[in-house]
This record gives C-alpha cells, structure tokens and sequence, in this order.
C-alpha cells in the first residue's frame, strides 16, 4: 500500500509546528 505523500508530509508538518511551539512556550516561562 503506497500512502499520500501529502498526508504524510501535512502530519509531519503538524508535528514540528507543536513541538516548535513547545519549545517557544518553555523558553518564555523561562
């Protein structure tokens, strides 16, 4: 089975955008 590289590419989007967004928050409560 061969998946939509848009879908893919999209969740891996999603995931570095709430991880940068993570690190953001952390480093402001600093």
């Amino acid at each position: 089975m061969v998946l939509p590289v848009g879908i893919f590419f999209n969740l891996t989007l999603m995931l570095l955008y709430e991880i940068s967004l993570g690190l953001i928050r952390v480093l402001l409560k600093r």
